[in-house]
């Protein structure tokens, strides 16, 4: 187990970790498959990221694709997570999984400092290097 103050990487059993209670698969057949075999060839190259939900429960923010193809392809009985450190609630869960899943492609420079920030709220991160570090995302989103 890596901890860093921005999350805990660790290997959860994958009996363990459930979906968000309002996930909803937009992904593609076509795109399912593709990440499929991506996953049998080169392993799962991300992490999900997770929060704890109870004692012995953790809850997907992102990654639930991830999660469900390794699980249905019997790769494991553990799987790699990014565990946030502190429990956010099933609405800040949401704003999270929104924020993370809106297109950034077209986004402003400023745009993207007022989306980190609003998530470095939610995750009660002091700085949005903080964010950056916990969500896995690349150094250059803003």
């Amino acid at each position: 187990m890596k901890k860093n103050n921005n999350r805990i990487s660790k290997h959860l059993p994958l009996s363990l970790i459930e979906p968000f209670r309002q996930y909803r698969n937009y992904a593609t057949e076509e795109e399912d498959a593709i990440l499929q075999a991506s996953i049998e060839r080169d392993g799962l190259e991300s992490p999900i990221l997770v929060h704890k939900v109870a004692a012995d429960r953790y809850g997907i923010i992102d990654g639930h694709r991830r999660w469900r193809i390794v699980r249905n392809l019997g790769l494991g009985t553990f799987m790699r997570c990014f565990l946030l450190p502190t429990t956010i609630s099933e609405e800040d869960v949401a704003a999270v999984r929104f924020e993370l899943h809106n297109t950034r492609d077209l986004w402003t420079v400023s745009d993207r400092r007022r989306w980190l920030s609003r998530i470095r709220k939610r995750l009660h991160l002091r700085t949005n290097a903080m964010v950056i570090e916990a969500l896995d995302l690349p150094p250059d989103i803003v």
